[in-house]
């Protein structure tokens, strides 16, 4: 354990946030999926702690990833869908690009001394909107993206330019932000991954999604085998997660229409897993929103440990980051996040503050709630017309199988008007100093 307070200049680690997309809690071999092979995420996990009850802020990917750098709750900033099109953002009532004006992560860890990177996804605007600001305006000092502005790098690069990053930053500590491609469509299976899981007798269909993540697993190891020549292993907190649960599967029908237009493979191939969790992407429930969650830090965070009940979500990881890092927050700000720094060294607390949800796209299956509260053990989801409300009593039933409304009928009436006030909280419009000029050309 650290020997004197979390932050101090001679403790404060580099941070490497590896942010998968669309990667189920079931995807990992050391969460019992028995296809699927990720020997150097198994391996992490083993010389660090898997988190159980890690949860992102949104079914999709944009909102998860707004609120892992401001600390609040996406829909705050009327970041409730992916970013797409100016259409589609006026259509959902969502700006064109997430303002930078919001406290940010890198920016703060870039004023307490870091070296801010970025490689990989952005998706805090889109291709669509080339007026968009460039990440350095949100603080990072060196940036290669896709799923913004402008296309400064391809998926299969970016763990290269992390590992270059790696290598050339030592004169100050790091934070680099990891954010790969993989699981989400389309799918590039590498030919060596395909021939290995077809020699265990996967079909055409079924080879493609393994293949494709442990691919992702081998570049992952790279990067950590980085770490160790560099002799970085030791003094960096390495944190692997997804921003939401697996894509669900289309029919044949439809992946052939998709294929036609040579884009890759896409979701027929996309068989990921929640590990028995109910819901997928979209959904509010477990497996939308509830996602592998594994740190390491040797020394530091208790390794081969497996924390079932300490329950962080994504708007956690400001404050709990920059307390390691000994970067201050800055005045008056209002996060909806709590510092969980204990928690990852090892020292269980419960989390205090109520967790929320907003999901207000398409609304069918497992995605049929509007919104969501968790608050300690008990989580209500609540229907587009207020009137459906599920209790589940977390984490003892995972699987959301056993809805308790009827019998806490209180605890109902509570989380409902709690929930009630934080959506009338939100919003109405998004921020005006966030839109294209192609709202009005």
């Amino acid at each position: 354990m650290l020997s004197g307070p979390v932050g101090t200049a001679a403790d404060r680690p580099n941070i490497l946030f590896i942010f998968a997309d669309d990667w189920g809690f079931g995807d990992l071999g050391c969460h019992d999926n028995e296809v699927i092979e990720t020997p150097h995420l198994d391996r992490l996990a083993s010389q660090g702690t898997d988190f159980h009850q890690f949860t992102v802020a949104s079914g999709v990917c944009s909102p998860s990833r707004v609120a892992l750098l401001t600390g609040r709750f996406p829909a705050r900033y009327g970041v409730t869908q992916h970013f797409a099109s100016v259409g589609h953002h006026k259509k959902t009532g969502m700006p064109d690009w997430m303002t930078p004006r919001a406290p940010m992560l890198p920016r703060l860890l870039k004023q307490a001394g870091y070296h801010t990177c970025h490689f990989g996804k952005w998706h805090l605007t889109n291709y669509h909107i080339p007026d968009a600001p460039p990440p350095a305006a949100y603080g990072y000092d060196r940036a290669a993206i896709w799923g913004g502005s402008k296309h400064s790098a391809s998926p299969d690069e970016v763990f290269d330019l992390a590992i270059d990053a790696i290598r050339e930053t030592q004169d100050k500590p790091f934070f680099i932000n990891l954010w790969i491609h993989e699981t989400h469509t389309p799918h590039y299976p590498k030919q060596e991954m395909l021939d290995r899981y077809a020699a265990k007798g996967l079909d055409e269909r079924e080879r493609v999604y393994p293949a494709v993540v442990t691919h992702a697993d081998k570049e992952i190891g790279r990067v950590l085998q980085a770490l160790d020549d560099t002799g970085n292993a030791d003094n960096t907190l390495v944190i692997f997660s997804s921003d939401n649960g697996p894509e669900y599967t289309i029919d044949r029908r439809k992946q052939m229409e998709h294929s036609e237009l040579g884009c890759g493979l896409t979701t027929w191939y996309s068989r990921g897993s929640t590990g028995g969790l109910k819901g997928a992407k979209r959904s509010l429930h477990e497996g939308g929103v509830r996602v592998p969650l594994i740190v390491r830090w040797p020394g530091t965070v208790k390794a081969g440990a497996i924390d079932q009940t300490s329950v962080i979500t994504a708007v956690d990881w400001l404050p709990t980051l920059c307390k390691l890092a000994g970067a201050g927050l800055p005045e008056g700000y209002a996060g909806d996040g709590e510092d969980r720094s204990e928690v990852l060294l090892g020292r269980p607390g419960d989390r205090t503050r109520p967790i929320f949800w907003y999901w207000p796209g398409g609304h069918g299956g497992a995605n049929w709630p509007l919104a969501a509260i968790r608050q300690g053990r008990w989580k209500l989801l609540m229907s587009e017309d207020r009137k459906r409300l599920e209790l589940y009593e977390l984490p003892a039933d995972r699987a959301e199988a056993n809805n308790l409304a009827g019998k806490h009928p209180a605890m109902v009436k509570q989380l409902r008007e709690e929930l009630l006030q934080w959506l009338a909280e939100l919003p109405e419009e998004p921020d005006p100093g966030c839109f294209s000029k192609l709202r009005n050309p």
